[in-house]
């Protein structure tokens, strides 16, 4: 027996059509990994306290002390990410601890840093302007498409906090209006504004910045990893998701399970180096 067995059978048959062999499998496998947790925790041990490390250190026992070859370790893997995956987008579990996990390594590339939005105010003064409209930018919700054209007006009644929206409202040019481009086009030397139409200009001006961060600025990197902060929350309902985030339920489950697959870090900021 292993936790939620009974819910996981019904899911199985019913959502996944796994034939009764595979799904002996797949529950032996389930099994045996809780039989070893047992074994290392004997006094007992809550399901949400499973951690990365406690998977990680099963499958380097399947290897090293069982003699399993990589791709049966690999298989014991991937059924136990789909069980993980299972007990969280049921709300069983409130974390995932299977996020990093890839074969017998972890992912050490494409890394999404989370929860960075909070750390803005403090990132004032030591990285470029353009990177604070463009953090400041995707943390309110808008999408790289639509923050070439965004204004003033769009963005300041959506900040809350004050440091961040005085700083916005001072690096922008009301010098020909009163509701200006946060990027704005200065090549132009008519009496009109103009919003950039690309991301190469800003791009190569928050380039350093990347370093400083040890994070990826690219725009769409950067909304991927604000959506991953979102879904992989608990506070939040799916209805406060899609809401938030204009998209559909069946897009929120494809965030979030795409997030269990990605390795995914917590942003953590000083002014001198970050994310070791």
């Amino acid at each position: 027996m292993f936790p939620y067995e009974d819910q996981y059978e019904v899911y199985c048959k019913d959502i996944k059509n796994l034939a009764d062999k595979t799904l002996e499998y797949t529950f032996a496998i389930i099994g045996d990994f809780f039989n070893f947790n047992s074994d290392q925790y004997p006094g007992g041990r809550d399901l949400n306290s499973i951690t990365n490390n406690d998977l990680h250190n099963y499958f380097v026992y399947l290897k090293e002390q069982r003699n399993f070859k990589t791709r049966t370790v690999n298989k014991y893997i991937t059924v136990l990410k789909q069980y993980f995956t299972y007990l969280y987008t049921a709300r069983f579990i409130d974390h995932f601890p299977l996020a990093n996990a890839r074969g017998l390594a972890f992912n050490e590339k494409a890394v999404y840093f989370v929860n960075w939005e909070k750390f803005i105010p403090k990132m004032i003064g030591n990285v470029e302007p353009e990177t604070i409209l463009l953090l400041t930018s995707i943390a309110v919700g808008f999408t790289p498409k639509e923050i070439l054209s965004l204004r003033w007006t769009d963005i300041s009644s959506q900040l809350d906090n004050t440091t961040v929206k005085s700083y916005i409202r001072n690096h922008l040019n009301f010098g020909k209006t009163d509701n200006p481009y946060l990027f704005e086009d200065n090549r132009f030397n008519d009496s009109y504004i103009h919003p950039l139409t690309s991301w190469t200009s800003i791009l190569s001006k928050i380039k350093p910045d990347k370093d400083k961060l040890n994070m990826n600025l690219a725009p769409e990197k950067l909304r991927l990893s604000h959506i991953y902060s979102l879904v992989l929350r608990t506070d939040m309902t799916d209805e406060e998701l899609m809401n938030k985030l204009h998209c559909s339920q069946k897009k929120i489950v494809y965030y979030r399970s795409s997030a269990m697959r990605l390795n995914i870090k917590p942003f953590t900021y000083s002014e001198t180096s970050n994310n070791p």
